[in-house]
């Protein structure tokens, strides 16, 4: 216990949080700390379980003459299912809280809900036999740089923190979008630029949550209600949403829907268009970045949550409030957002 104590102190020192888990009896048997590494590492006593033949309070192999050590050895194969609780929790509390290593003032963390998603889905291994997070920890530290699809006047903080983290060389090399007219790489509805083109200049919304994640039913029918109750005009690109009903029927002359793909970048510099509302996927973000649209974030899994903290720091975006356990959202939620930043043009967000 000693040794890894040790090991804990000079990990600590080096700017990571450690968690030191032991059993009440144990822990009380370390050093104590140094004050400047009270803060840094964490001691946890995982409670103790009770064993036929084991005597109380008997924690470690000192604490037993050496025929008793195999009930000990018992009641240390209970841990299974506590330790893997405390893991997540620690995990879990890293997750929603802003990153330790940043020398910069930032609140941009993980909400609850968005937490247990990317350590359900990032964390777990899955049938290539390694986790998400397992294949880009492995890629990232094997690299001798990493390219960045950003640039530096935009994240200079972040892209030093991440070079910090890695201890590595992190080159930004731009947004790398294409030109509205690249976008086109297939033939245009053309009912959407012909409903765009009736509209007056800056003041349609534009809607899209991206190809891969979808809402659930319960967000679409708040989101859909959100959009029809703010009186905003709206054009939104879904897929296999399901919609209230009655609700095609009720915004027809100020909202449009479209479904399957749209040529996005030219939507984008559609001059009747006033504000994207997205799902703050890093695609999407760049797309936009340049245009000096304002910003409706309504993330949904991934990296989206930070994006649009990220974002919501520098004053370009506002994020749709969400219940932080489970991600519900509310329609007058979505109302109040869109009017808040689309009042007078666009200028509730600063460009």
């Amino acid at each position: 216990m000693i040794p890894f104590l040790e090991l804990s102190k000079a990990l600590a020192k080096r700017g990571h949080h450690i968690t030191y888990v032991s059993t009440p009896r144990n822990l009380k048997r370390l050093p104590p700390l140094p004050p400047n590494l009270t803060q840094t590492i964490t001691f946890v006593a995982l409670p103790f379980p009770s064993i036929e033949n084991l005597p109380d309070q008997a924690e470690a192999t000192s604490d037993l003459p050496i025929e008793s050590v195999e009930y000990l050895k018992k009641a240390y194969d209970e841990f299974k299912t506590p330790f893997t609780t405390t893991l997540l929790s620690e995990l879990l509390e890293r997750l929603t809280s802003p990153p330790e290593l940043a020398d910069f003032p930032t609140k941009v963390a993980n909400l609850p809900f968005e937490a247990k998603q990317l350590l359900d889905f990032n964390c777990t291994v899955n049938a290539s036999g390694v986790s998400d997070a397992q294949r880009l920890d492995t890629s990232i530290r094997s690299s001798r740089a990493l390219l960045v699809r950003t640039i530096h006047e935009f994240e200079s903080d972040w892209i030093s923190l991440l070079a910090k983290l890695y201890e590595t060389r992190v080159i930004p090399v731009g947004l790398l979008t294409p030109s509205a007219e690249e976008d086109s790489t297939r033939e245009d509805d053309p009912k959407v630029f012909e409903w765009l083109d009736k509209q007056p200049p800056k003041s349609v919304v534009y809607v899209a949550f991206g190809s891969e994640v979808h809402p659930s039913r319960e967000q679409a029918r708040e989101l859909a209600l959100g959009l029809e109750s703010s009186r905003l005009s709206f054009f939104w690109v879904t897929r296999d949403v399901c919609l209230p009903s009655g609700f095609e029927e009720r915004i027809k002359g100020w909202g449009f829907i479209q479904m399957g793909w749209v040529p996005q970048m030219k939507i984008l510099a559609h001059e009747a268009i006033v504000g994207f509302m997205t799902h703050s996927g890093w695609g999407s973000l760049v797309e936009v970045m340049q245009s000096g649209i304002p910003l409706v974030f309504f993330p949904m899994m991934f990296d989206q949550g930070i994006n649009a903290r990220v974002f919501g720091e520098k004053g370009i975006s506002v994020e749709v409030p969400r219940d932080g356990l489970d991600g519900s959202v509310t329609s007058d939620d979505v109302a109040k957002t869109l009017r808040l930043v689309m009042a007078e043009g666009g200028a509730g967000v600063r460009s």
